[in-house]
């Protein structure tokens, strides 16, 4: 009886009534909620994700749109693809899958992806700016972006 006294004293010592109650519970499951989906549902201690939020704002955090050894396609010259083209062949814009090979970090804006297309190595380094515009992670994308580019191009011949 008497350590329920102290427990019901304890509890009377907060201030806090049921509904405070009830309102602290749903608030601590949101946020337990919002952590897993934050976290993608791994173990990610809220502390990581302080550290990356930091490390974001002072401009030390760079998001890869990729990895090495990811298939990417792009968009380029075949003279732009190493031992693919001869004398003979015209010059044509294509879509290239290509392996991820390296990526070297200058700076935040000044980074580089290596890529070689079936073994052989991309004469072309591609830069963070370059995803979405002539790299894609799919080749569907690769493919609207071909569309749209040769479309323009045969309005301006219009």
């Amino acid at each position: 009886m008497a350590s329920a006294i102290a427990r019901l004293a304890a509890y009377e010592d907060t201030g806090l009534g049921p509904e405070d109650i009830d309102a602290l519970r749903k608030r601590e499951q949101g946020l337990a909620e919002l952590l897993a989906r934050v976290s993608c549902g791994c173990a990610v201690p809220y502390t990581r994700l302080a550290e990356l939020a930091q490390a974001e704002k002072d401009g030390r955090l760079v998001v890869l749109p990729c990895k090495v050894g990811d298939v990417v396609y792009a968009i380029t010259s075949s003279t732009n693809i190493d031992g693919l083209e001869s004398e003979e062949t015209e010059e044509t814009i294509d879509i290239f899958e290509c392996t991820v090979e390296s990526v070297t970090l200058y700076s935040k804006r000044s980074t580089q992806f290596r890529l070689f297309y079936q073994g052989v190595f991309v004469a072309i380094f591609v830069t963070l700016d370059d995803f979405g515009k002539t790299v894609f992670l799919t080749r569907a994308e690769a493919e609207a972006a071909l569309k749209e580019r040769e479309e323009a191009k045969n309005h301006r011949s219009n």
